[in-house]
C-alpha cells in the first residue's frame, strides 16, 4: 500500500465496505477514550490527511472516493477537540448525523475542489458538533440558563 492510499484510507479502514466513514469515526472515539489528546491528534491528522488525500486524488483521478475516510477522523476529533472527555460519545453522535445529513453550511463545504472540499465537509461537522455540544454545555452547566430565570 502505498503512502497516499494508507494516509486517505486509515491504512485501508475505508476499503471495509459498508459505514467506513463511521468505523473512522469509531476509531477517533476509541482512541480519545484511550488517552489520545484530541487537539494534537486532530491538528496532526488533519496536516496529514490533506496531503494524503492530495496526492491519492491526484494518483487515481477521483474526486470524493468512499474509501477515503481520514476526512471522518478528522471530522470527529475537531468535534472533541475542546470539550471535556464526558462528550465523547455524544460528539460521536452528532458528527454522525451532522456528517451524513450535511446541514448548511456542511454540504456546501464539500463542494470546494479537490482535498480541500473532501476533508472541509467533515471539519465543517465536526466544528458543527463542537459548537452545539459546547453552546449546550455553556447553557445547561454554565448557569447562563440560571441567570437568565433567576
Amino acid at each position: 500500500m502505498r503512502l497516499d492510499e494508507a494516509l486517505a484510507t486509515l491504512l485501508g479502514v475505508g476499503r471495509v465496505g459498508v459505514a467506513g466513514g463511521t468505523l473512522a469515526s469509531v476509531l477517533g472515539f476509541s482512541a480519545c477514550l484511550l488517552g489520545l489528546p484530541p487537539l494534537p491528534a486532530a491538528l496532526v491528522s488533519t496536516a496529514l490527511g490533506l496531503w494524503g488525500c492530495h496526492l491519492y486524488l491526484r494518483r487515481t483521478g477521483l474526486e470524493d472516493p468512499p474509501e477515503v475516510v481520514v476526512d471522518e477522523l478528522c471530522g470527529y476529533l475537531w468535534s472533541v477537540a475542546f470539550l471535556d472527555r464526558g462528550y465523547l460519545l455524544p460528539a460521536l453522535f452528532l458528527f454522525r448525523v451532522f456528517d451524513i445529513i450535511k446541514p448548511f453550511p456542511v454540504g456546501h463545504l464539500e463542494r470546494l475542489p479537490g482535498a480541500i472540499g473532501v476533508m472541509a465537509d467533515d471539519l465543517g461537522a465536526g466544528l458543527l458538533t463542537f459548537a452545539l455540544l459546547f453552546g449546550f454545555e455553556k447553557l445547561f452547566y454554565g448557569g447562563l440558563l440560571l441567570r437568565l430565570w433567576g
